[in-house]
């Protein structure tokens, strides 16, 4: 049998706590026996100074001398070309003395294989999209934007390095109808953009929810679980004003504890998960980002919601249009309107949580990881 090859470019790493949509897409792409060239970028010298669970010393070394591995009955190579002039520099004066945020395309060409079945691309790819063509034009490159580039990178000119992506990929799969009508309506009309879930549960997290009761906890508890562009002044405002409740922040925002709100840095599923299925609420206040009086960020499902949903929790976000008509979920416009829907929540009562179920359930079905699967192998092995 032929030896199928794909190559994948995301800012994830193999050895992290922290597992996001696009690893299961790269096991997906290992399941269908391609064996994967995995490129992490960008990798600055600042990894060796951090202490954090995928910026560290060796995740540094590892991916500066390449490390193989077999996964899944395929050989796995995961590299990158680590960039040695301090990110802020490089960011600052990038365009003026020569250097990119990003490793150089030649120095990555160079650790590649000659050819490539599939390419598989997540935004931190996006400035090598006419490289990518042009260096493997018979692969089917599928970019997978997991957030908008725009919403998250401050580098020059994002919208137009991800535009030039989408226009040179075979396909752009969304996450949600969000990330949809966003390039849509930025004048991407003749591109095809579909809609492919992230992989959030399974029908082993559906049984749970099934049978799963809630308790009536004396100890009421707020908790948030994330990573990025969430509005930390906003929960710190709600933990000041609701002082009958703790307040528990997960994510590597590098926060000291005070007064009723404790910050535990980051945690594996396995230290979190029982945190959630003891609190009362659970919140994402997601910041804001306006792009024009027309179109703003607002927030799709998230791993985090669906870890709220599973333990039946009432929610409170801000900025977010997928959940105005499910049961539970309440949508804030400032910070006086999230402290209130945060005190309505903690009233809920275990039997006002089981109410929840049907409508929870129904919800993540959306999300189950066989139906993705599926549905990304169509594309891979299709004419999609």
């Amino acid at each position: 049998m032929m030896k199928k090859n794909a190559l994948v470019i995301t800012y994830h790493v193999k050895n992290c706590q922290r597992v996001g949509g696009f690893h299961y897409f790269i096991n997906y792409l290992e399941k269908l026996s391609y064996d994967i060239d995995w490129v992490t970028c960008p990798v600055s010298l600042s990894w060796i100074f951090h202490r954090n669970d995928k910026e560290n010393f060796k995740n540094f070394m590892d991916l500066w001398r390449g490390i193989a591995f077999e996964e899944n009955n395929v050989q796995v190579r995961h590299f990158s070309a680590p960039v040695f002039i301090p990110a802020k520099m490089a960011r600052v004066f990038g365009r003026e003395i020569g250097y990119r945020y990003w490793p150089a395309w030649e120095k990555l060409r160079k650790r590649m294989k000659p050819e490539y079945d599939v390419i598989l691309v997540e935004g931190v790819g996006c400035q090598y999209a006419l490289k990518m063509r042009e260096s493997f034009p018979k692969a089917k490159i599928i970019y997978r934007p997991s957030d908008i580039l725009e919403t998250f990178s401050d580098v020059p000119d994002a919208f137009l390095l991800e535009k030039g992506m989408i226009e040179t990929a075979d396909i752009t799969l969304c996450v949600d109808e969000i990330q949809q009508k966003y390039y849509k309506n930025r004048g991407l009309l003749e591109q095809p953009i579909e809609i492919l879930r992230n992989p959030l549960c399974t029908e082993k997290d559906m049984e749970f929810v099934r049978s799963w009761i809630p308790e009536n906890m004396a100890q009421k508890t707020v908790v948030y679980v994330g990573i990025s562009n969430v509005d930390l002044e906003m929960i710190e405002y709600a933990a000041s004003q609701i002082k009958s409740a703790t307040f528990i922040v997960v994510g590597p925002f590098g926060r000291k504890s005070h007064d009723n709100i404790m910050f535990l840095g980051s945690l594996s599923n396995k230290e979190f998960m029982p945190i959630v299925e003891k609190s009362s609420v659970g919140i994402s206040p997601v910041l804001e980002k306006v792009f024009d009086k027309q179109d703003k960020l607002v927030a799709g499902y998230t791993r985090k919601i669906i870890h709220y949903m599973k333990y039946l929790l009432p929610v409170v976000m801000t900025c977010s249009c997928n959940y105005l008509n499910l049961e539970g979920f309440y949508v804030a416009k400032d910070k006086d309107e999230f402290c209130r829907y945060v005190n309505k929540a903690l009233q809920y009562s275990a039997e006002e949580r089981i109410h929840l179920r049907l409508g929870y359930m129904k919800a993540m079905e959306l999300f189950l990881n066989h139906k993705v699967e599926q549905q990304f192998e169509e594309i891979v092995l299709g004419g999609r």
